[in-house]
């Protein structure tokens, strides 16, 4: 979805200015011009659905501890 939606907002510049982003940012643009349609609705489609079973875990659920690895950088 991100990179679908990167493209969409940096399409001109791939097109006009494609040296001004790094090797990374400029792969992930290129990957998302060329998702096809069907891709990109399958998953803003998943995205929906996860959110509303997350959101439904929350009727029972007041808080949820998940561990963490290095936040922040801290260590």
């Amino acid at each position: 979805i991100r990179s679908a939606e990167v493209a969409s907002y940096q399409y001109q510049n791939l097109l006009t200015q494609p040296l001004n982003m790094s090797a990374a940012y400029l792969s992930r643009v290129s990957a998302g011009v060329i998702m096809p349609g069907h891709a990109y609705m399958q998953a803003q489609r998943v995205r929906r659905l996860w959110c509303e079973k997350i959101l439904a875990t929350f009727d029972s659920v007041d808080v949820l501890i998940h561990p963490a690895d290095n936040i922040a950088g801290l260590k």
